[in-house]
């Protein structure tokens, strides 16, 4: 988390397009990676120590941690997001070649990270695979929302945040 942390806030700070496809490069390998990941089969008695509030649940870290490494590669894609269409030719080659040709342009390049990760979020949220301690879980569900900026989803994922059913995971009324 904290390299690509840091790799977008060069990013962001020095607007050299070398950061920004580093950025773009990680994030396209976790998109592949992440809808299979799982941490259940980490077992603390095997030595695998993650946040999970001992419910087996997770995909990178356990649900509570994951709530933050989400939030950075969501805050990662927001910071590189007009850099997609400036990617140098050594970047784009290397995600061509590991896609097998399926990701050719930035468009499908920024697809296949909404895609692999942000596609991922809501329903996790929602099943408590990403839950954290009372407004954790929402604020990467906020965040994914915002950063997406889709007509629909995003509000969707917003409403659910705020409903006031005792049901919602994703429910504020906790907080306050």
């Amino acid at each position: 988390r904290e390299a690509i942390d840091a790799a977008y806030q060069a990013y962001i700070y020095t607007g050299e397009q070398k950061y920004a496809d580093w950025v773009i490069v990680h994030l396209d390998r976790i998109a592949s990676m992440y809808p299979d990941m799982t941490t259940s089969n980490q077992k603390v008695a095997d030595g695998f120590l993650h946040s999970d509030g001992s419910s087996g649940l997770g995909k990178i870290m356990g649900r509570i941690w994951e709530t933050s490494i989400i939030r950075s590669y969501l805050f990662a894609y927001d910071a590189v997001f007009d850099a997609y269409d400036t990617m140098s030719e050594e970047a784009k080659a290397f995600l061509k070649k590991v896609s097998h040709g399926k990701r050719d342009t930035y468009k499908k390049l920024m697809c296949h990270v909404e895609q692999g990760l942000f596609m991922e979020i809501f329903p996790a949220v929602r099943d408590a695979v990403i839950h954290g301690n009372q407004g954790m879980h929402q604020y990467t569900l906020a965040t994914a929302a915002v950063v997406l900026d889709h007509k629909t989803l995003s509000k969707q994922w917003l409403d659910y945040i705020f409903a006031t059913s005792s049901g919602s995971k994703g429910n504020l009324d906790g907080v306050f």
